[in-house]
């Protein structure tokens, strides 16, 4: 793989409610339980996706440095434009493939974090994206991360 190919460059779980965010070089996905070990994973909102160029322009809308791991997303990735993902749309992370089902909106959390973050989250899908499940394993730091186009298939291992 290319060092200019999009790529997962982190990845984070919150195992407790409002708990701090953990740091991980690899996670385990499941399309029956989402992100083992993360707190936030629901039926619908399994994974959290969120793009480390719009992180920076957040970070620069605000004027302050934060950590990636502010915005609560497990998975931050580089090189790919998620504004440009639909609904039903794929993500392909190493050997997984998540369906985005939306645009993760900011919450109350974001403004405790940093004033102005909420309002900065907003343009341009930075806050990232959310989605299911639906080929389990496990992603690690430097996987390919790719959005796959309609009528594109993946070729097996």
């Amino acid at each position: 793989m290319n060092e200019s190919s999009p790529r997962i460059v982190a990845l984070s779980v919150r195992p407790r409610r409002r708990g701090e965010p953990r740091l991980l070089d690899t996670l385990h996905l499941t399309p029956s339980s989402g992100v083992d070990g993360d707190h936030g994973s629901s039926s619908r909102r399994q994974v959290t996706i969120l793009a480390e160029e719009a992180w920076e322009a957040t970070v620069r809308a605000v004027g302050q440095e934060l950590p990636w791991t502010t915005r609560r997303a497990n998975v931050l990735v580089r090189g790919l434009d998620l504004s440009t993902l639909l609904v039903g749309g794929r993500l392909v992370l190493g050997a997984c493939s998540v369906e985005i089902l939306g645009e993760t909106f900011p919450c109350d959390q974001m403004e405790e974090a940093c004033a102005g973050l909420h309002a900065a989250l907003l343009p341009e899908t930075r806050g990232g994206v959310y989605g299911r499940i639906l080929e389990e394993g496990h992603i690690s730091v430097g996987d390919e991360a790719r959005i796959e186009r309609p009528g594109e298939r993946r070729s097996l291992p």
